[in-house]
């Protein structure tokens, strides 16, 4: 063997072994720290025979019924998975998060974006939770949401005397000093669309004088607190997904709701640390496992493979083996990693370069994305909570 051939199998085994190791910290971050005690109930609201709204009820596990609840709205191009992070820390702290797909996303039924059609379909889910007070506390209910969520969320909380608490995050609006109830603004510093600037002014006419981020105003047994957070370490993407946002959003309902306060460190953000290094190290040790596996050299031997794989999981999550989300997101991986492993045994040689190149193009997109943001937030930096 060439000396050029030994060094080629030893960036290959370099390689895997870096992919498993990241494979494995995603592992174990995901099961160390998944809130198994969170359990979930798919919800579906018929608004007629034809538009069924959908969502899911995040249960706290150490609350009875009725619960306090809280109502929380995706943003545009999106569904209610990304409300997830948020929904899950509120069960965490005894607060029940209901998450639903707007009609024309998700699961919901199909129709053209429409704030007044927005408006309705949160009004259905108010009326569905009047109708169980069984199962949510109508003197605590609260709702939320993320960019046109949170607009949603302000437009019906500013109408409803029952909602005692709202949370927007990434979304100004007109407001009053006592409406809607409670109101707690998270923004990111990065925010592309309704930047801390317009963020302050909304905290100026909600309290009526000049007020500073992170200042709590107004009582919340009057319904009139108010707080502006931005967050360092966010923009309006990843806004549903920040730390800062998500810990600050949890403590504000539960002093707005009432609910006993418990110091509970995060889990989310670890989870979602974790799939990330899962989905990374999936795709390279799949890319490097494969490269020289002559056995595995034919693209139809690898469907077949991935088929046998995808149906164990269709059929361990319809017989509740394994949770339906592990389930769909597993599948979903399988559908990402064919391509990658056909790509790896028909041109072994060029998948190192592969992946160097492409990690070198996002690395670049990034680094160059991070020093505008910085440039253009820097005379904020040092007032943000990191």
């Amino acid at each position: 063997m060439t000396f050029t051939n030994r060094l080629s199998v030893l960036k290959n085994q370099l390689g895997l072994v870096l992919s498993l190791l990241v494979l494995s910290v995603g592992l174990w971050l995901h099961f160390t720290f998944s809130p198994y005690s969170i359990t979930t109930e798919t919800i579906s609201i018929n608004l007629d025979l034809d538009r069924v709204l959908v969502g899911k009820l995040f249960h706290p596990a150490q609350t009875s019924t009725p619960y306090p609840t809280i109502m929380l709205w995706h943003g545009v191009s999106s569904s209610k998975e990304m409300m997830e992070p948020l929904a899950v820390e509120l069960a965490r702290h005894g607060i029940a998060a209901l998450t639903f797909d707007s009609g024309g996303f998700g699961e919901s039924y199909k129709r053209n974006h429409s704030e007044k059609e927005n408006l309705q379909d949160a009004q259905a889910v108010m009326a569905f939770v009047s109708r169980h007070p069984d199962r949510f506390d109508l003197q605590r209910l609260g709702i939320g949401g993320h960019s046109m969520g949170a607009s949603t969320a302000i437009t019906l909380a500013m109408d409803s005397p029952k909602i005692r608490v709202t949370l927007d995050l990434g979304m100004n609006a007109d407001v009053s000093k006592i409406l809607p109830a409670n109101l707690f603004m998270g923004i990111g510093l990065y925010e592309e669309f309704h930047t801390p600037a317009d963020m302050r002014e909304m905290l100026q006419q909600a309290t009526g004088e000049k007020t500073s981020e992170f200042t709590i105003k107004g009582d919340f047994l009057k319904g009139t607190a108010r707080q502006l957070v931005i967050s360092a370490t966010a923009d309006h993407l990843t806004e549903p997904f920040d730390p800062t946002l998500i810990q600050e959003a949890v403590t504000w309902a539960m002093q707005a709701l009432q609910v006993p306060n418990q110091v509970i460190a995060l889990t989310m953000p670890q989870v979602m640390l974790g799939w990330f290094c899962i989905f990374v190290g999936s795709i390279l040790t799949v890319g490097y496992g494969l490269r020289d596996v002559s056995g595995l050299r034919s693209p139809r031997l690898l469907s077949i493979a991935v088929i046998a794989i995808v149906s164990i999981l269709i059929y361990l999550g319809a017989n509740g083996n394994i949770p339906s989300r592990t389930a769909t997101s597993s599948i979903l991986l399988c559908a990402v990693l064919l391509p990658v492993a056909n790509y790896a045994v028909s041109v072994q040689r060029a998948i190192s370069f592969f992946f160097r190149s492409f990690g070198l193009y996002v690395g670049a997109f990034l680094i160059a994305y991070a020093i505008e943001s910085v440039v253009i937030r820097i005379g904020d930096l040092g007032t943000c909570k990191k």
